[in-house]
């Protein structure tokens, strides 16, 4: 910020060849080699599957837009579902003004390399769920962009343009003449283009002071959503810890959760407060309506009326099989899931049927269902025959965190 932008030297372009070249190089590693080979389910690799990476970016870039010049985050849509689009429209609009606030300093290398690096570092940031942490690297070049268009504002302006160090008249090859590229004051003190002072301004009043005032509130607020969880899964720890002492082979059969966000940790948490291993398994962990229906003496099956179950973001991570089919059987240790209806693009599950290796009221076997406040013992052998019975309603994303 300390110099004119004026004084930067414009590089040739054959300069930037060696780094044209290991980027090329990379790349056709990056095909030849297979690297990315997880091909999980939560990222779409733009070499193997150009279209669909296309079609994902056409929203996801705009979202990650406005998140990076708005204090919305980016992971919104996640908690508040349908928020997505109106999320893109306003990126798009934000766009729009950050472009006709910069244009003026279209000519400055600074501005020019920048905004060149920040729009590169969106690019495979775009090929998965936008969120907050997507934007860590892009934003030190925005960073910047935003701090120039800061100088920009009258009050700045004059100041900058005040405390500009005065040259020595002894040193006239010192003395340069001010254009309109320069930081705050164009010559002669003249204001900047309109635009660029209503970007200047909104950076003032529509990011920086409002990031201030939820930075100093925010935490607080946060704080008791991330231990949620946590919470959530202590509230059976008593019924598990009784179970784990009176059977010395205790299995932990999770029919539900309060939250999506829960798919990994149910069985951590349990493990850390017994201090040993107990086999847990989680059989749905979304956000929606469940119900559960026992269809047999070691059978039972779990619907959803919505999508999320294998497709929300926690399950993705860890998914490569896409589409589904109807009737395909997973096999597990204690139990085999067997996929009885998805929804039109087969991308999720609606109902799953489990069969057990041992009937439901096998006492090693120990059923939780979060009914809405804890999770509870609830065992699918005492249910009335193909009677559906309805879990928590969990559809409400945001409440779950709370």
């Amino acid at each position: 910020m300390g110099h004119e932008p004026s004084t930067i030297n414009h590089q040739p372009s054959r300069r930037w060849l060696p780094s044209a070249v290991l980027l090329l190089a990379f790349l056709a590693a990056y095909k030849l080699l297979g690297l990315g080979g997880t091909r999980s389910l939560l990222y779409i690799d733009p070499l193997r599957q150009p279209l669909d990476y296309v079609r994902h970016a056409a929203t996801a870039l705009p979202v990650l837009l406005s998140a990076a010049l708005t204090i919305v985050p980016a992971g919104l849509h996640l908690f508040i579902p349908g928020s997505l689009l109106p999320l893109a429209l306003l990126g798009l609009v934000l766009w729009a003004l950050w472009l006709w606030a910069l244009w003026p300093w279209r000519r400055d290398p600074a501005v020019r390399w920048a905004f060149a690096v920040f729009l590169v570092a969106l690019l495979p940031q775009a090929a998965t769920v936008p969120s907050e942490r997507l934007l860590y690297f892009p934003f030190v070049p925005a960073s910047y962009l935003l701090a120039r268009l800061l100088t920009a504002i009258p009050p700045l302006a004059r100041r900058l343009q005040d405390a500009r160090p005065r040259m020595s008249a002894g040193r006239p090859e010192l003395v340069r003449e001010s254009g309109p590229q320069q930081v705050g004051a164009s010559s002669g003190g003249r204001a900047q283009p309109l635009g660029t002072r209503v970007g200047g301004w909104y950076v003032l009043l529509g990011l920086l002071l409002p990031g201030a005032i939820l930075s100093a509130y925010v935490p607080y607020q946060f704080l008791p959503s991330l231990q949620k969880s946590e919470r959530d899964v202590l509230t059976g720890l008593d019924a598990v810890r009784r179970h784990a002492a009176r059977q010395p082979d205790a299995q932990v059969i999770v029919l539900n959760t309060s939250s999506f966000m829960l798919a990994f940790y149910v069985g951590e948490i349990y493990e850390q407060r017994l201090t040993r291993p107990i086999p847990t398994y989680v059989l749905s962990s979304l956000n929606g309506k469940v119900t559960l229906e026992r269809i047999g003496p070691r059978s039972f099956l779990v619907r959803t009326d919505r999508p999320g179950w294998l497709s929300n973001v926690i399950a993705s991570a860890v998914r490569n099989d896409w589409p589904l089919d109807a009737g395909r059987v997973y096999r597990r240790k204690l139990f085999d899931a067997t996929l009885i209806e998805l929804t039109p693009d087969g991308r999720d599950a609606l109902a799953v049927r489990f069969d057990f290796q041992r009937p439901l009221d096998d006492p090693s076997l120990l059923f939780l269902a979060w009914d809405g406040q804890r999770f509870s013992p609830l065992n699918p052998a005492t249910l009335e025959l193909t009677r559906p019975i309805p879990l928590a309603d969990t559809s409400d994303v945001w409440k779950s965190m709370k």
